[in-house]
């Protein structure tokens, strides 16, 4: 993740996040992204498959969290979990929403980010390329990393309607779903795709918008300019039966 994108997704979650309450950062990888929330003095705890970042002052780091398994961790531990470019590397993204979803308490948040596989500039790349990953087939490193669970490169590439059915599944509510704006200007040849993508979604039957959740995955900070997405849900309070 660039300093950038982390800069973005540090501003958007601290405008949301239950300071007072206990937040887990999973898959926290080398532990930039947890110095600057520990820097905020707010309850913080750290977890991955393995430790790759030195010791952070006051914060406990958990190995072993492996979310395509089960999490170390009570049910409704947290009121906040985090994971940022983290789901997109998971074997078992199913597991990993239900895992990250009881681990949080009522009413607490889970923020995300990952690759924007939505937006214009990558709906380009699949009717061209039919994919929006590159192949791994050759790649003998990323092959061993799979059959020995550890982090996998970028396998997971579902579309917004399956990501959102898994949250929804799993007693998750969507607040928020918003792509980070970066270098518009580097992408105005993709403008007009984007403008008539937004404008087929404006003019969709409700049905249609709704079956195809195109006010979300086709609203402008989503199409146009952006690589990265960051959702925002809420567990609700009593689960829905």
């Amino acid at each position: 993740m660039s300093l950038k994108v982390q800069e973005w997704a540090f501003e958007r979650i601290l405008n949301t996040v239950d300071r007072d309450g206990s937040i887990l950062e999973v898959g926290c990888g080398r532990g930039s992204f947890t110095r600057a929330l520990a820097a905020t003095g707010m309850n913080l705890r750290c977890a991955d498959l393995i430790l790759k970042h030195e010791p952070i002052a006051g914060i406990e780091h958990t190995s072993g969290a492996d979310l395509s398994a089960k999490l170390p961790f009570d049910e409704g531990s947290f009121r906040t979990v985090i994971a940022l470019e983290v789901i997109e590397h998971i074997t078992n993204p199913f597991r990993a929403v239900e895992e990250m979803a009881r681990v949080l308490e009522p009413g607490g948040r889970l923020y995300l980010t990952f690759p924007n596989y939505w937006g214009a500039r990558q709906r380009v790349r699949f009717l061209i390329r039919g994919s929006v990953n590159r192949s791994h087939v050759h790649d003998t490193r990323a092959q061993e990393n799979l059959r020995e669970g550890r982090c996998a490169p970028h396998i997971n590439t579902m579309p917004w309607p399956t990501l959102k059915y898994a949250l929804v599944s799993y007693g998750l509510e969507v607040e928020d779903l918003r792509g980070h704006q970066r270098k518009p200007q580097r992408q105005l040849a993709l403008f007009p795709l984007a403008a008539l993508l937004w404008l087929i979604a404006r003019l969709s039957p409700r049905r249609q918008r709704l079956r195809w959740e195109l006010d979300e995955t086709n609203r402008w900070s989503v199409l146009f300019s952006s690589r990265h997405v960051l959702v925002q849900a809420r567990k609700a309070t009593r689960r829905a039966s």
